[in-house]
C-alpha cells in the first residue's frame, strides 16, 4: 500500500468533499499516465483508490498526527505530493529542504518506522504545471521500485 500525502485539501476539494478536485489538478490523470491505475479516476471516485492499494492522507497543522496513522496503517510507501506537504510533515522550512527533497531524496528528511520507501513529487496542483513532467517520472521511478518491492 502506497499513502500519497498533500498538504491540506484546496478549496474545491472542500466544496465536493473529494481529495485533488481542483479542475487543473493532475494527480488522477498523473495516477494513470503512471500506471498507478489502469483507468482515469475522477476526484469523486477517490474511494476507488483503496482498490489500487492507494491511501490518501494530508499533513494539515498536526504532523504528529499523521505520523500516528501513517505508523498504524505501516504503507509500503509515503509519498509526499509536494515539497510544502514534505517540510510540514518534516517539521522544516522549504529552504531548509533546499534543492534535495525530490524522489528517493526525500528519505533524508523524514523517518517512519516501518515503511520501506518515503518519496516525495511536486505539487500536482496547475500552479505547479512548469513541473509537471519532472512529477510523471518521479511517479514512474516510484511506480517501478514498489513493483520491486512488492514483486
Amino acid at each position: 500500500m502506497i499513502v500519497f500525502v498533500g498538504t491540506r485539501p484546496g478549496p474545491e476539494s472542500l466544496e465536493t468533499g473529494h481529495y485533488y478536485s481542483g479542475r487543473s489538478n493532475s494527480f488522477y490523470k498523473h495516477l494513470k499516465q503512471s500506471g498507478f491505475t489502469d483507468i482515469l479516476l475522477l476526484p469523486r471516485q477517490d474511494a476507488k483508490l483503496l482498490d489500487y492499494g492507494i491511501g490518501l492522507d494530508d499533513v494539515y497543522s498536526n504532523r504528529e498526527s499523521l505520523k500516528q496513522r501513517l505508523e498504524s496503517q505501516s504503507p509500503i510507501s509515503v509519498c509526499f505530493n509536494s515539497k510544502e506537504a514534505l517540510a510540514l510533515f518534516a517539521n522544516k522550512t522549504l529552504r531548509e529542504l533546499g534543492d534535495s527533497w525530490r524522489g528517493a531524496a526525500a528519505k533524508h528528511h523524514v523517518w517512519l518506522a516501518r515503511t520501506k520507501l518515503v518519496w516525495a513529487l511536486p505539487d500536482s496542483s496547475g500552479t505547479a504545471s512548469r513541473y509537471h513532467g519532472d512529477r510523471l517520472q518521479l511517479l514512474r521511478e516510484l511506480k517501478d521500485l514498489l513493483s520491486v518491492i512488492c514483486g
